[in-house]
């Protein structure tokens, strides 16, 4: 991939080797200069080593504060961001909002079409911002595949630089992913609710069960005590 990357945006006679510390060094020979004898994929003399010392990237983890929680849920506006790939997560948010309204709150749902650009992206942006800005908490999901992921922390980090209570909702299988996610963009603390891997293609019944057998666990990330609760 390093070899790949590096020949696609600087065309060269040269080779790449890949030294990772974690596997120990893998040649003790001189690789400052042209290696004698040596030849490239087709057949001429090299002229130089590029050597990769450290081929994983490593995040800084960022603000490890999980934003504010709420006290209680009743009489607030919580704020579901759903997207339009995944039928699992609008029957778990539908199990959801019966329950909050329930215990007093009013959820509220707005829909994210990922990976829109030019006017259309921008225009999806702002209605985002509009929605932080009309709900007093934010649950973003659903983290369920690398870019849904992605997608799903992108706008949970919003929401919490918005200064929102705020939920990432993640797949068992995506969590980690999402974690990691969360610390690249700066917010490591990020509330990350779990739910059952995998999701999508269990039957409509299941899935339901599944998000009233978690509903307390979400609650419980929601108001969880942090620096500060409204």
């Amino acid at each position: 991939m390093a070899d790949s990357a590096l020949k696609r945006s600087y065309p060269g006679d040269y080779t790449v080797l890949v030294s990772d510390p974690r596997e120990g060094e893998e040649s003790t020979e001189d690789t400052s200069g042209p290696v004698a004898g040596s030849t490239n994929s087709t057949g001429g003399s090299l002229r130089s080593f590029i050597r990769v010392v450290e081929p994983c990237a490593v995040a800084g983890l960022g603000d490890s504060d999980p934003g504010p929680a709420l006290k209680s849920v009743a009489h607030k506006r919580i704020g579901f961001r759903v997207d339009v790939l995944w039928r699992s997560w609008d029957w778990v948010v539908d199990e959801w909002a019966t329950e909050l309204r329930a215990a007093g709150a009013e959820p509220v749902i707005w829909r994210r079409a990922q990976g829109l650009d030019g006017v259309s992206g921008r225009d999806q942006d702002a209605s985002y911002a509009e929605f932080l800005a009309s709900v007093d908490a934010a649950v973003s999901g659903l983290a369920n595949c690398g870019s849904c992921t992605s997608w799903t922390v992108k706008d949970a980090v919003a929401a919490l630089r918005a200064g929102l209570p705020t939920v990432a909702v993640a797949t068992a299988q995506f969590a980690p992913l999402a974690q990691t996610l969360a610390g690249q963009y700066g917010r490591s603390g990020l509330r990350v609710q779990p739910l059952p891997y995998p999701l999508d293609l269990r039957p409509e019944a299941e899935v339901r069960e599944v998000a009233r057998e978690h509903y307390a666990d979400f609650i419980g990330q929601l108001t969880a005590t942090s620096t500060v609760a409204i």
